[in-house]
């Protein structure tokens, strides 16, 4: 949306809330009648949370969102750095710096790497493998996942939306296996995460609480093959 918002400035909508016509719910008629059509069909588009958050400051500068003097640094180092000439690398820094590369990925590849597989869940258990796939030159993204019995037998799957398919499905006690250690991270930690991501965090978990305590795991690439699969199928199709 390349228009600025505030053209449309009317005294009867002050914040964001004002705009719904209850938690989760974008109130259509109001919107109708403060912007264009095409507006008003981008702005239907953004899903909403059906919880209410409290508002809060968000410090961009930090993945988690929070201020630290660390961060601050980097900001006023970057600054600095950008009003003064850096000098071009020597000839023999360069020789150095790709030879220590170099050093580094043969040793690396000595080392024998055990192929992880997928295992199991335990008994009465179903597990959900997912992933997700983002095309940086198309902006397309998709979401795939499987969902298994004990025994590995095949439940459900999807490629784009899971919607609630677990919780609607009656597909719980539920393991859900990602290869995204930067999603399993966050959630398996008890702090609140300040970052713009953190309010979708804090639904994720009130879903996962709903489908009867779910657990999030981290699992190698490899052993996600399916999910992984149905992922770059939704992001190169249109739904």
């Amino acid at each position: 949306m390349d228009e600025d918002l505030r053209t449309f400035f009317s005294d009867r909508v002050s914040t964001i809330v004002d705009l719904l016509s209850f938690p989760g719910v974008w109130n259509s008629p109001l919107l109708s009648e403060l912007f264009p059509a095409h507006i008003v069909q981008e702005i239907l588009s953004i899903p909403l949370c059906p919880w209410n958050h409290e508002d809060r400051w968000i410090w961009a500068s930090d993945k988690r969102g929070r201020f630290t003097v660390k961060s601050a640094y980097h900001i006023a180092r970057d600054r600095i750095l950008e009003d003064l000439t850096t000098p071009n690398p020597s000839a023999a820094q360069v020789l150095h710096f790709g030879v220590s590369c170099g050093k580094h990925q043969s040793q690396s590849g000595l080392a024998a790497r055990s192929v992880p597989k997928w295992k199991k869940p335990p008994m009465g258990f179903v597990k959900l493998n997912v992933d997700a796939a983002f095309d940086q030159a198309s902006g397309h993204s998709g979401l795939g996942g499987v969902f298994r019995e004990h025994d590995g037998a095949f439940l459900h799957g999807f490629r784009h939306s899971i919607t609630m398919l677990a919780i609607e499905n009656n597909l719980a006690p539920l393991i859900v296996e990602t290869d995204c250690l930067d999603l399993v991270s966050p959630l398996a930690s008890a702090a609140l995460d300040w970052s713009e991501l953190g309010f979708l965090l804090e639904d994720l978990r009130a879903l996962l609480h709903k489908a009867l305590e779910a657990r999030v795991l981290k699992v190698g690439r490899q052993a996600n093959g399916v999910a992984h699969v149905l992922a770059q199928e939704a992001k190169n199709d249109d739904f």
